[in-house]
């Protein structure tokens, strides 16, 4: 097994649950979309798998959905477990002592979403200080047709 994160904790944690679990031929590295080539050269893999919450931060899905097949074998499975857009779209909101979904962006626009915020979605009281973002949401359709459009 290859795990490739952009996050060099990501990486220590899966170093830990393999070591954990006695799993000693697991390789995890440190590595950005763009240089995945370059990282893992001719590799190809059985098994390819997105997680949930990865896309969003991709402002190209034809050039992921690209390397997503150039990195599976012949008769191999790309493996993605993505968040329906309505999810992603919604906030909890208080108002008057009740909480309720609301919309905290459209989600058929194609501009960069951006905000700030602390902490991390592994820790949402990390002392990470304020920082901004830029991510993209994404359709169905914006997903599924450049994976199409590359024969998976």
């Amino acid at each position: 097994m290859t795990g490739l994160d952009f996050s060099p904790a990501a990486i220590r944690e899966a170093n830990q649950f393999a070591r954990q679990l006695g799993i000693d031929d697991a390789t995890f590295m440190v590595f950005r979309l763009d240089d995945a080539r370059e990282t893992l050269g001719d590799q190809k893999f059985d098994v390819v798998y997105i997680g949930r919450g990865a896309l969003c931060w991709l402002r190209d899905l034809t050039r992921w959905a690209s390397l997503c097949a150039s990195l599976l074998k012949p008769g191999g499975v790309l493996y993605l477990e993505e968040v329906h857009q309505v999810r992603s779209m919604l906030e909890v909101v208080e108002q008057s002592g009740h909480k309720t979904l609301q919309p905290q962006y459209n989600p058929f626009s194609r501009d960069v979403v951006s905000d700030t915020a602390s902490g991390s979605y592994a820790d949402h009281d990390a002392d990470t200080g304020t920082f901004a973002y830029h991510c993209w949401e994404y359709t169905f359709s914006d997903i599924l047709y450049p994976l199409i459009s590359e024969g998976l």
